[in-house]
């Protein structure tokens, strides 16, 4: 079994760095791997394997992206809002 993502993987969004001599040692032993970002987005591609997305004309984010995901589920729990709300 692997490790979870938040061990194998760390998404650096600013540089230069200085890494101490265990984290040095464990990019070297492959345990431990050390990537750059240059934004939010490429950070979220990095650390969970999934693209970020992005709006497209139509205010919407492409499927199966984060940010996709993510505005379904707000839209769900505001849906459920209303419905609790409009039933008292």
């Amino acid at each position: 079994m692997s490790a979870p993502c938040w061990e194998r993987r760390y998404a650096l969004l600013r540089s230069p760095i200085v890494l101490g001599s265990e984290v040095v040692e464990s990019v070297r032993a492959g345990r431990f791997h050390v990537w750059s970002a240059r934004t939010i987005e490429e950070g979220i591609e990095l650390l969970t394997g999934i693209p970020a997305g992005q709006r497209g004309p139509d205010g919407q984010f492409s499927e199966g992206t984060l940010h996709a995901r993510a505005a379904g589920r707000l839209e769900r729990w505001a849906r459920m809002a209303e419905e609790s709300v409009a039933a008292r």
